[in-house]
C-alpha cells in the first residue's frame, strides 16, 4: 500500500508544478456522475454451478490539478447477473471502490480523451446452494474475498452541453491479494458527466 501513496504522492507533486499562483487551475475540467458497466469474465469460470455475466452501476468524479491530469474517485457494486445459469439458487456479486489518477487531453472543446487509472479495492462472492435439509438448515457451495484493486482503463467523452459529457468507457480490473477464482474482468461502460466547462 506504501507504493500507491508514494506514487500518488510524486504525480500530484508534478501535477502541481502547473497550478498558477492563485493556487487553482482555470481551466477545471471538473465533474462527475453515473456509469454502468458490462464485465466479460463469465461466472461459469468461478464453477459450473454459476454462470453470466456482472452489470455493474457505480460513479465518478474528478477534477484537474493542471491542463494535462485529473484526481478523483470511483466506485461501483454489481446490481445484476446478465445470463445466470440458475437465479432462484444462485447470488452473486461484486463492489469496488478507490481512488483515480487520470492524465487527459481535451483536443477540442467538445471531445476529451482520458486515461483513468483506479487503485483501490473490494470484495466478491458467490454462492450457490446445493442442498436444503429439514429444520431450514442449507449446505452452500461458496466463493468469497477481498482484493487490492489495478484499474487502468481508457474513455472518450463527448461534451454534449457546456455543463454535460457522455463517456465512453473500457478497461481491466485487476484484483490483487484475492484468491484465483475471479481474478480479474475486461469491462466496457457509459458514464453520464455533468459539471465539465
Amino acid at each position: 500500500m506504501r507504493w500507491i501513496a508514494v506514487f500518488l504522492t510524486l504525480v500530484v507533486g508534478i501535477a502541481a508544478a502547473d497550478v498558477g499562483p492563485d493556487g487553482i487551475y482555470s481551466g477545471s475540467y471538473a465533474g462527475g456522475g453515473p456509469f454502468v458497466r458490462y464485465y466479460f469474465y463469465d461466472l461459469a469460470d468461478v464453477s459450473s454451478s454459476f454462470g453470466g455475466r456482472f452489470l455493474v452501476l457505480g460513479g465518478r468524479g474528478f477534477g484537474a490539478v493542471n491542463g494535462w491530469l485529473r484526481v478523483g474517485g470511483c466506485g461501483g457494486g454489481s446490481v445484476a447477473v446478465l445470463g445466470e445459469v440458475d437465479e432462484e439458487n444462485n447470488n452473486s456479486g461484486f463492489g469496488f471502490g478507490g481512488v483515480t489518477v487520470e492524465p487527459f487531453l481535451a483536443p477540442a472543446d467538445w471531445i476529451v480523451i482520458s486515461v483513468p487509472i483506479l487503485l483501490g479495492g473490494g470484495g466478491y462472492g458467490f454462492r450457490h446452494l446445493v442442498e436444503e435439509y429439514p429444520d431450514h438448515e442449507y449446505r452452500y457451495e461458496m466463493y468469497e474475498s477481498g482484493f487490492w484493486l489495478v484499474e487502468p482503463s481508457i474513455e472518450v467523452m463527448f461534451k454534449l452541453m457546456p455543463f454535460m459529457a457522455v463517456g465512453l468507457q473500457g478497461g481491466y480490473s485487476l484484483f490483487l491479494n484475492g484468491d484465483e477464482v475471479f481474478d480479474g474482468s475486461a469491462f466496457v461502460g457509459l458514464g453520464i458527466y455533468f459539471g465539465m466547462p
